[in-house]
């Protein structure tokens, strides 16, 4: 497992850096499998993986790749990072909700208020939804079917 872990680490390190705030959302250059020396395919097992696995875990690069991105320019800004209090958060957004684009601010029924991350845009008109947010930063709204990476503000 500690192999896997470090050639996934290795082959992230390796991705061309896209500024976490692009407008555009950024196009994987390749398939985590075509980034890796037939050793490293053996060495992870990944070939073992189906399709669907193989892609679960590219897409979670990608989340981690974002991530660790964002918490580099957060550092090299000298912001603070504001830590989730609780493993998983679940609330409402406080008020109408017309979905999110570019670096929307979200402010949730409990108080907090955490912004969008990754470039990306989505549309849903909704009144109050639901919202979990994972200790990960990724937050999920009723209704959309796919995760925003978020960072909190307050």
């Amino acid at each position: 497992m500690r192999t896997l872990i470090a050639v996934l680490f290795t082959a992230l390190v390796a991705l061309p850096s896209t500024p976490a705030f692009a407008q555009h959302a950024p196009k994987r250059p390749a398939p985590i499998t075509a980034l890796m020396s037939p050793a490293d395919r053996q060495a992870t097992g990944i070939d073992t993986l189906t399709p669907a696995q193989v892609e679960a875990l590219s897409q979670w690069l990608d989340h981690y790749r974002a991530a660790a991105e964002w918490l580099a320019v957060t550092q090299a800004q000298g912001e603070d990072m504001v830590e989730p209090a609780e493993e998983l958060i679940k609330t409402e957004i406080d008020g109408d909700f017309d979905g999110w684009v570019g670096d929307t601010v979200f402010r949730l029924q409990n108080g907090q208020v955490w912004q969008q991350i990754g470039p990306s845009a989505k549309y849903l008109f909704a009144r109050s939804p639901r919202v979990t947010i994972e200790r990960t930063y990724q937050m999920r709204v009723d209704g959309v079917t796919v995760e925003l990476p978020v960072k909190r503000v307050r």
